[in-house]
């Protein structure tokens, strides 16, 4: 998917872990620090659609999916969906929207930044030093992601 070969790009172990089996997250970015966003793709909504029950229940089972299997990893809970709003009374607290508008920025981002790595030039070292940096100016590591393009639901 999409998300993936984003989270892959950005130097993320980006996966499904349940290896296409359906049980698992649709998603999952884990860093090196031994963090994990589990990601609930809900693309398919209509932009005028709020986070439902069914989709917040989703997230949360690939989550006990996720505890069960790697309970050593810190979980950052992300729905990938149009918009930030939810229906009345969802206990959303520490769950986090990638919205449409979110997801455009993160991506322009990532396209500025390769623009720029690919204009750098040099040896497979140097490159990889000025990746490091990229990410970090461009808003690109996990934490900054979560800062700069990642929203909490309202509703």
């Amino acid at each position: 998917t999409g998300i993936r070969a984003l989270g892959e790009f950005l130097g993320f172990s980006s996966e499904r872990l349940d290896r296409g089996a359906n049980t698992g997250p649709d998603n999952v970015w884990r860093t090196d620090d031994g963090r994990i966003a589990v990601i609930s793709c809900k693309n398919e909504k209509r932009q005028s659609a709020v986070l439902s029950k069914r989709d917040l229940a989703q997230l949360y089972l690939d989550a006990k999916w996720i505890e069960e299997r790697h309970p050593d990893l810190k979980q950052i809970l992300i729905v990938a969906h149009p918009s930030a709003a939810k229906s009345e009374h969802l206990p959303t607290e520490g769950v986090w929207a990638l919205t449409t508008n979110g997801l455009s920025a993160l991506v322009g981002a990532t396209k500025v930044m390769a623009g720029e790595l690919a204009r750098s030039g040099g040896t497979p070292s140097e490159l990889e030093r000025k990746a490091r940096e990229l990410l970090k100016k461009y808003d690109l590591t996990m934490d900054a992601i979560q800062r700069a393009f990642l929203v909490h639901f309202a509703g």
